[in-house]
């Protein structure tokens, strides 16, 4: 039988535990009234997308009719007010080449305000996001069959068959290579690459903000341009130099393009198990005086650099406002 913890180490022990882990807004019992919105992209639903990430034009348009139509849409710096109408704050994470093709007109046609997270690798590699990578290379793998996938010293079996195995196996390999180092991540996909009968083709649909596309939308005073980081990896997984660099050098790079750095930082997955709260404390030392997470709650009540977010799938309108209510306090 272990011997008991003294209770001095105990406090020690929890109170070093607790300053590894971020202030994620509470689930349960809080509720407010202002809220940001996290979509990602804004495009046809031509093939299967069973990450979730791709909202339709038609599904935009008609979501952003609703939502203006019974809150006060505001730029984020405005989002943590307090009074008036209910607030909504829209913002976009990754910076896909149809968030400054389809979304933007459409906010412009409305005179909505946005911000816009982008990640700079694309100006230097310009290879496709990991998990835009891995789909192509799991729906599109002729050999089919059950493939073994290796992830550092764990191995994730899934099954290349049907339609909806592959859907599955997707889902199931881009959950498991999220929270993995980035190197870790991309011997996983060249492996795959490796397979008989795999493709890996660069696509229309997952193409990203050039320069010139950032600096333009930049130009818009409805709009504003944060960083996602320099290539969207998970912070926890990288050492603490480099989840620094991270955050510094995506805020540099994009100072070259806007004319000065961005103020406000959203974090990459920004969800529990993915941050550190030192991650929170780097991103203030790196210059940001605002960060947002990727886990829902209301606005008003969230420290500035954790504010919460609530991810926008493809749906109704009416589902996203119901959605919405779960975290608002209902009208007086």
């Amino acid at each position: 039988m272990a011997e008991p913890v003294p209770p001095g180490l105990r406090t020690r022990l929890l109170g070093a535990v607790r300053r590894q882990v971020p202030r994620f807004p509470q689930r349960r019992h809080v509720r407010g009234r202002n809220l940001v919105l996290l979509y990602h992209r804004i495009g046809p639903l031509s093939a299967p997308d069973p990450m979730g990430m791709t909202v339709t034009p038609e599904n935009f348009a008609a979501h952003l009719d609703a939502v203006a139509s019974e809150h006060d849409v505001v730029p984020l710096e405005q989002i943590r007010r307090i009074g008036g109408r209910p607030a909504i704050a829209i913002t976009f994470d990754d910076g896909y080449a149809d968030n400054v093709e389809v979304a933007a007109p459409a906010l412009r046609r409305r005179s909505l305000p946005a911000s816009f997270y982008v990640t700079t690798t694309p100006w230097t590699d310009g290879r496709e996001f990991w998990w835009d990578r891995l789909e192509h290379l799991v729906l599109e793998d002729s050999a089919g069959g059950a493939i073994d996938v290796r992830l550092g010293s764990s191995v994730v079996n899934v099954r290349l068959g049907t339609a909806d195995e592959r859907r599955a196996a997707l889902k199931t390999l881009g959950r498991a290579m999220m929270p993995h180092h980035p190197g870790t991540v991309e011997q996983a996909l060249s492996e795959l690459a490796r397979r008989p009968g795999a493709s890996e083709p660069a696509c229309h649909t997952h193409r990203r903000m050039t320069r010139e596309q950032v600096s333009a939308l930049a130009q818009d005073p409805l709009f504003s341009i944060g960083s996602h980081t320099c290539s969207h990896s998970c912070l926890r997984a990288l050492s603490p130099d480099e989840s620094a660099f991270e955050m510094s050098d995506s805020r540099r790079r994009l100072a070259e393009v806007l004319g000065s750095p961005p103020d406000v930082l959203a974090f990459p997955y920004g969800a529990v198990g993915t941050l550190r709260r030192s991650h929170l404390r780097q991103a203030h030392a790196a210059g940001y005086t605002g960060a947002l997470l990727n886990v829902p709650g209301p606005a008003e009540s969230a420290p500035a650099m954790a504010v919460p977010r609530l991810t926008v799938g493809d749906g109704d309108a009416e589902s996203l406002l119901a959605s919405m209510r779960r975290w608002q306090r209902p009208a007086p």
